[in-house]
């Protein structure tokens, strides 16, 4: 331990290697300044953290942080959950006093990063006339941070220089392109993706006649009418983000939505709409 009188200057040497130094200055009236740790927390679509907010966050050495959280999505468990601290996989509470999921860091003597996600991100392929998908269309649950891959195989007449394959509003390259089959990537799931193909001549999502779902747009109002089966309808902008939920719905329901390109998912068929 080094120190230094009053009065007087602290010199260090040269050291041959790296070392870490503190400096407090003690005596009378005075006391050791606290040392505080950043804690990152990263809170992933699905997820509502109830105590505080993404980002990072000062906490005093030695202090604690209790964590409240719990899916957006009651309908899931706590094994649908995923929780990381400085990525390695941590259990926590089931439920604390409000009912919500739990942990709590404490002593914190260092600087940390916590992760909260869902398991599993919903990836659906929109079914597209003259399309045909390598793993079929419709939804593919995909574990969290995961890549994933499908590939197009087009109809006849179809030019693939024609085709875009949108994602949650942004356009993907193909990986390759081997008779008239094109491939692509999504490097990492962290979210709900919807893809639309476009430029193929076809349609997407088309209402077929026969079908028990209809839509009707008016005054920036969508009507969706389903005179079949209960099913669960879920509206999304095209950017990917959940607008609506609806469970169980039959009958009709009418939503006021800002002017846009929106995309329902209707049980396990997709419907892109234009509001205006």
């Amino acid at each position: 331990m080094l120190s230094s009188h009053k009065g007087k200057s602290l010199t260090i040497d040269p050291l041959s290697v790296w070392y870490d130094f503190t400096c407090y200055v003690t005596g009378k009236n005075t006391t050791p300044p606290s040392i505080y740790h950043t804690i990152h927390l990263e809170v992933a679509d699905g997820i509502d953290l109830y105590n505080f907010s993404a980002g990072n966050h000062q906490v005093e050495d030695g202090a604690h942080l209790h964590l409240q959280f719990l899916p957006e999505d009651r309908t899931l468990t706590a094994d649908d959950v995923l929780f990381l601290i400085d990525g390695i996989e941590t259990s926590f509470n089931d439920f604390g006093a409000g009912n919500y999921y739990s942990h709590i860091l404490n002593p914190i003597e260092q600087d940390h990063t916590v992760l909260i996600a869902l398991r599993e991100y919903p990836v659906t392929l929109t079914e597209t006339e003259g399309v045909t998908y390598s793993i079929g269309a419709g939804t593919h649950q995909v574990a969290y941070g995961e890549k994933f891959s499908f590939s197009l195989t087009l109809a006849e007449g179809i030019d693939p220089a024609d085709v875009h394959v949108i994602a949650n509003g942004i356009e993907i390259e193909p990986d390759a392109l081997r008779a008239a089959v094109l491939t692509y990537t999504i490097d990492k799931v962290i979210s709900p993706i919807t893809v639309v193909i476009e430029g193929t001549g076809g349609t997407t999502g088309n209402i077929q006649a026969g079908e028990t779902i209809r839509l009707e747009i008016v005054n920036c109002q969508l009507s969706i009418i389903n005179s079949g089966q209960a099913i669960d309808v879920n509206v999304y902008s095209l950017t990917g983000k959940h607008v609506v939920s609806l469970r169980g719905l039959r009958g009709s329901k009418t939503l006021s939505l800002e002017p846009g390109i929106y995309l329902v998912k209707a049980g396990d068929k997709v419907y892109k709409v234009s509001v205006y």
